[in-house]
């Protein structure tokens, strides 16, 4: 369904699909709404070509629908030390992200550090370094799987690595990617980097034509190098619009090349903004009981709020999009040198095959990466995995001061 036009979409096109109600036929949904979570699913999607946004939107559909069915799935219970002692290749879960400290407390609803002799259930995956067979952990894998022993509570399932597409390595490369733009996303905002700006004036003409559609309405944009260690193009972008209602929101991508990074933070800006201005969903009345993808970006889309972002656009140092890195636009190339990269930095990459019935008939591979030493975005404020040990060793890499668990940025996550 086409979304309305608003100020600053020029001639976007938004599309959003809507899966409906899914509680007969995946009933881990329908547990999920009867414990007041939120199951409405559907996807979004943004482009000049009309028919390319209605496509986009379908296809995310379908990434999401595939990410919850899971219940039919042949899966086994084991602790971590079993798994070790049987020599099974499999996701170690103490390489996993973890509370903080001074999370525990607050999280203890939620998350549990991972432990040795817990049990929890594995599923069949693929560990990306060799693509040979390993277990990974189901609470790790799938959308409303709801924790049935303790030793499941170290992980809130999120869609982050989840990916459809025609080709199984394009797939899998927009996967890997989602997981590394998601850690620069959290690393950014809980350590208040205050990274270099690309310069409008390296944008190409179609990225500048609509950073000025923006700014002729009022709007502020800034696109920020948040390119990591990792080597993948990722750009940040700030849109700071004073005196509105949605005064200031956030985006984030990483691509092949920082044309394609850059382009995809706007968009998203682009549909970001129809979310915030459309929401009528209620905010929960403390922020550590914040849960939804949406909520920290309503709350902080305040205009109160908007000296938060300060540091975001504060840095005097400038780049052109065009040093950003490339890593070329054939995708198995681009999949096996990010793979190697991850490799060098002794970081190990797994991969589920989510692909449904109906995505298979219809010509789509969905899947999910998981890249377990990666910093991990999290929606829930009271678990946002502080004890993970490079969000305190990436601002080294970008000359910045390092915040330590009590100095983290406790202002919610503005990102949706």
């Amino acid at each position: 369904m086409p979304l309305e036009a608003f100020e600053g979409s020029h001639d976007w096109h938004v599309y959003a699909s809507n899966l409906g109600d899914l509680t007969d036929v995946v009933p881990s949904i329908g547990v999920a709404g009867a414990a007041g979570g939120d199951v409405q699913l559907g996807g979004a999607g943004t482009s000049q070509d009309e028919l390319l946004a209605s496509d986009i939107a379908a296809v995310e559909g379908l990434e999401r629908y595939s990410s919850c069915v899971w219940e039919d799935l042949p899966v086994r219970w084991a602790t971590e030390r079993q798994m070790r002692e049987k020599g099974e290749p499999h996701l170690d879960i103490m390489t996993l992200p973890t509370i903080g400290k001074m999370e525990q407390e607050q999280s203890s609803k939620y998350l549990a550090r991972p432990h040795l002799d817990r049990p929890l259930r594995w599923i069949r995956g693929v560990d990306l370094d060799g693509f040979t067979p390993a277990w990974v952990p189901l609470i790790c894998t799938y959308l409303f799987v709801s924790p049935v022993a303790l030793g499941e509570r170290i992980w809130n399932p999120i869609s982050t690595g989840c990916a459809s597409h025609t080709s199984k390595d394009a797939a899998l490369l927009a996967g890997v990617l989602e997981c590394i733009e998601r850690e620069s996303i959290a690393v950014v905002w809980l350590q208040r980097l205050s990274l270099p700006v690309i310069d409008p004036d390296s944008l190409p003409a179609a990225h500048h034509a609509y950073v000025n559609d923006f700014e002729q309405h009022g709007a502020q944009v800034s696109l920020i190098d948040a390119t990591t260690d990792l080597r993948v193009p990722t750009v940040y972008c700030l849109v700071r619009r004073p005196g509105r209602l949605v005064a200031q929101l956030v985006t984030c991508a990483s691509d092949t090349s920082g044309e394609g990074a850059a382009l995809k933070a706007l968009r998203e800006a682009q549909s970001t903004l129809v979310a915030l201005e459309t929401n009528t969903a209620a905010l929960p009345e403390n922020v550590m009981d914040f849960h939804d993808t949406i909520h920290g970006a309503v709350y902080m889309a305040d205009p109160e709020r908007t000296t938060a972002f300060d540091f975001v656009d504060a840095s005097n140092d400038r780049v052109s999009l065009s040093s950003l890195p490339d890593l070329g636009e054939d995708p198995t190339e681009a999949l096996f040198s990010t793979l190697a990269v991850l490799r060098e930095r002794g970081l190990k990459a797994y991969a589920v095959d989510m692909t449904t019935d109906e995505g298979a008939r219809s010509g789509f591979i969905s899947v999910k990466a998981i890249i377990p030493g990666l910093v991990p975005l999290s929606f829930i404020h009271s678990s946002r995995f502080l004890g993970t040990s490079r969000l305190y060793e990436l601002p080294e890499f970008f000359n910045q001061p390092t915040s330590p668990e009590e100095e983290i940025n406790p202002w919610p996550q503005p990102f949706a």
